[in-house]
């Protein structure tokens, strides 16, 4: 089930940041693939399963509309972020593909994944047993997870000066 909720409209209420926008509709009992948008950012998080405080994701995109190259989204997004369990590293980056990808250290056969393209971020828990990789889940605070969103949005997000 998809849900998507989209901030109000400005100037009828304070800005709402993807994290609140992601609480509300949890609030809302969202399930499945949640669809969140704001201040020219969307977020997909693919939610396994929800509880009062945490959640188990299954991967998060998010996409925003103005996007710095690969290789300033990287050094913005590199070390820790709130819901992750270790610091992404770059494995990759490239301007000129105008992609890269990142990761946090392997700890207890799992890792997280961070593919960069352009204006998208696609985050994946990833498992590693017997040198093959798969899908995983990862277990975060409803916080994290919305503080997760923020982060990665300004990380991606065109860099003003």
């Amino acid at each position: 089930m998809t849900q998507a909720m989209e901030s109000q409209p400005a100037g009828t209420q304070p800005a709402e940041t993807l994290g609140q926008a992601l609480e509300r509709a949890l609030r809302g009992g969202a399930k499945g693939r949640v669809v969140v948008q704001v201040n020219g950012a969307r977020a997909w998080v693919d939610l396994k399963q929800v509880g009062p405080i945490g959640v188990r994701i299954l991967g998060v995109e998010l996409e925003v509309e103005e996007a710095s190259p690969p290789s300033i989204q990287a050094k913005a997004l590199s070390g820790m972020l709130p819901g992750l369990p270790g610091p992404l590293n770059p494995v990759e980056v490239d301007d000129g593909l105008g992609g890269g990808l990142m990761r946090t250290p392997l700890r207890k056969e799992r890792f997280v994944e961070l593919e960069l393209r352009g204006g998208k971020g696609t985050l994946r828990p990833m498992h590693l047993s017997a040198g093959k990789r798969s899908p995983a889940s990862l277990d975060t605070s409803r916080q994290g997870l919305g503080e997760l969103l923020e982060e990665l949005a300004q990380g991606l997000a065109k860099q003003r000066e």
